[in-house]
C-alpha cells in the first residue's frame, strides 16, 4: 500500500481501530433511544412505574393500618358510659377535669383565707 502523503504510515482496512468503535457508538445510541421511549411510555401511563406501583400499594397499606387503628382506638368509655370516644378525647376530658378541680380547690383556699 502506497504511504499517505505527510509520511504517515498507511492505515489498515476498517479503520485501524478494531472495528469495534461503530458498534459501541450505536448500542450507546440504541440505549439512549430505548431510555428515552420507556420514560414516555411511562409518562403517558401505557407502561406503569415502578415506583408508582410501590406508591400506591404503600398507600393501600396506610389506609388499611389507620382503618385498624381507629378501630382500636374506639373503645367504651371505663365509667360506663354509652359514648364512645378516642384516647385523645379522653386526655383533653380528663385535662378539662383536672383544670376544673383546680380552680375549685382555689374558690376554697380563697373561701378559708377570707
Amino acid at each position: 500500500a502506497p504511504a499517505e502523503p505527510g509520511g504517515a504510515p498507511p492505515r489498515p482496512p476498517g479503520g485501524g481501530n478494531g472495528g469495534w468503535i461503530r458498534p459501541l457508538v450505536a448500542g450507546v445510541i440504541g440505549g439512549v433511544v430505548a431510555l428515552v421511549v420507556l420514560i414516555g411510555l411511562q409518562a403517558s401511563g401505557v407502561v406503569s412505574s415502578p415506583d408508582r406501583a410501590t406508591a400506591v400499594q404503600a398507600a393501600s397499606d396506610a389506609k388499611a393500618a389507620s382503618d385498624a387503628a381507629a378501630v382500636l382506638d374506639r373503645r367504651p368509655e371505663p365509667e360506663g358510659g354509652s359514648e364512645l370516644s378516642t384516647p385523645a378525647e379522653r386526655r383533653q376530658r380528663e385535662a378539662t377535669q383536672a383544670v376544673a378541680a383546680a380552680r375549685r380547690a382555689a374558690a376554697v383556699r380563697r373561701g378559708a383565707a377570707s
